[in-house]
Order: structure tokens, then C-alpha cells, then sequence
């Protein structure tokens, strides 16, 4: 996209960032603005121009053109954002617009002052799948969590590997009201390693060697989840035994 920019839209005075601050989506509105407040920090430190940043709460507005309205009363010669699909397609529809946007979505609309940053987690899947078979891998366990929007990134997984000719030998929808540790060992195949142990053990009568054996039918592991999970699923591979196996 920077190659698209010319250099007084990269260098304006004054940014609007119209982003959804309150209701559902703000923790990712505030996850985008930080990364602005970081990129502009990088800018002062290389003694560059840093712009002066206005903001908006697009969840209080009902159409783009109050966005428009309050970046020419706030003399903004940027608008960083919107995130819905609905306000950027009202923008990018608009052949008069004025002010270069940039969009956090896409938009079947035309508009050579709209410039879109697809963040789809189709495709950040479709990359990371090619990524890892690219590196190697062709059998996967994917884990996502069980909502529809971990469905939706099951799909995507499903389709993305299909794609790339490599297989899945395994999936987990994990619960994250439930045990974790259980559902992981259920989906590596540790628990039915133990009964195969406790089988043995009572068939002959006496204390063998046993050491826990994950499936070997797996080369990669996709993950999928909220932050807080995957900080609770990544240490829960390695104590049954596949922190060998590669984790994106």
C-alpha cells in the first residue's frame, strides 16, 4: 500500500482515526491505535514529522458522512479508519470524497482515495497455512475454540489446507470452561497412551517403564484463540508431550 501514498498523504498534519472505541470491537479499536500511537513514537524518534491525532467513536455515529464532517471541522488531511464494513463502503461510494482514508476492511466499492488493510483472519490463515508448508508441513491439528467465530476459523483452516494439498489429521474445538489439559491429551491421544498403560500394568500384575507418547501422525499444530487461551493451551502441548512439534 505505501507505494500507492504519495508523500503528503504519509506526511499530513492532522489525522482523524475514526475507530469503534466503545461497544464490541473495542478492544481491536484499541489494539489499532496503539499500534498508530507506536508508529508515530518511531516517527519522533527518526526526527520526522509527527502528525496531530484526533479521534472519533464510530459507535456513535449512524453514517460516514458525519466521519467527513467532523474531519473538515477538526482540518483532519487524513481519516485512519473506519473498522465496519458498512461505513467504509458508504465512504469509498462517495465520488467526491475529499479526504484520503485508510480502511481496516475490504470494500467492493472503488474509490482511488480509500486504501483498504484487509485484517480478515481468512487471510492471516490462508498466509500462515502457506507459510508452514512452504516450511515442511503437511499434517495438521488445528485448534480453535468452540464459538462460531472459532468455527469460522476452522473453515478457513479447512480450506486453506485443501488448498495447499497438505491434510489434517486432527482438530479440537476446545471448551474454555472445561479442562484444558483433558481436551488437548484427549486430542494428542496421551489419555488413551495411559489406559493402553493401565491395561498392561493390570494384565501383568506388576509396575512396567511407561513414558506418555503423543501421535506421531501430526507434523504441525494451528492455533487459533484469544489471547488468555493460547497463553493457557502452549504450555498444555509440552507437559503431554508435543513441545517438539512446530505451533502457529
Amino acid at each position: 500500500m505505501a507505494a500507492l501514498l504519495n508523500a503528503d498523504l504519509i506526511t499530513p498534519q492532522r489525522v482523524l482515526v475514526a475507530l469503534p472505541f466503545s461497544g464490541s470491537l473495542a478492544e481491536p479499536a484499541r489494539i489499532l491505535s496503539e499500534g498508530i500511537n507506536a508508529a508515530l513514537y518511531q516517527r519522533k524518534a527518526q526526527n520526522l514529522p509527527v502528525p496531530a491525532l484526533i479521534t472519533l467513536d464510530t459507535e456513535q455515529i449512524t453514517s460516514a458522512s458525519e466521519i467527513l464532517n467532523y474531519a473538515r471541522q477538526q482540518r483532519a488531511e487524513l481519516i485512519i479508519g473506519p473498522l465496519k464494513g458498512n461505513l467504509i463502503d458508504q465512504l469509498a461510494a462517495d465520488p467526491t470524497l475529499p479526504i484520503p482514508v485508510i480502511a481496516f476492511n475490504q470494500t467492493t466499492n472503488t474509490n482511488p482515495n480509500v486504501y483498504t488493510i484487509d485484517l480478515s483472519s481468512d487471510q492471516d490463515i490462508r498466509q500462515v497455512v502457506e507459510r508452514a508448508v512452504i516450511e515442511g508441513r503437511k499434517r495438521f491439528a488445528i485448534i480453535t475454540p468452540a464459538a462460531n467465530w472459532g468455527q469460522k476459523a476452522l473453515t478457513d483452516y479447512q480450506q486453506a489446507i485443501l488448498a495447499n494439498e497438505a491434510e489434517i489429521a486432527t482438530t479440537l474445538q476446545y471448551q474454555s470452561s472445561e479442562d484444558l489439559s483433558a481436551q488437548v491429551s484427549q486430542m494428542l491421544h496421551t489419555d488413551l497412551s495411559k489406559n493402553r498403560y493401565t491395561e498392561i500394568r493390570q494384565t501383568l500384575g506388576q509396575k512396567i517403564e511407561f513414558s506418555d507418547r503423543p501421535r506421531r501422525d501430526i507434523d504441525a499444530i494451528l492455533i487459533t484463540a484469544s489471547a488468555q487461551d493460547a497463553r493457557s493451551i502452549k504450555p498444555m502441548l509440552a507437559f503431554h508431550f508435543a513441545g517438539d512439534y512446530p505451533v502457529y
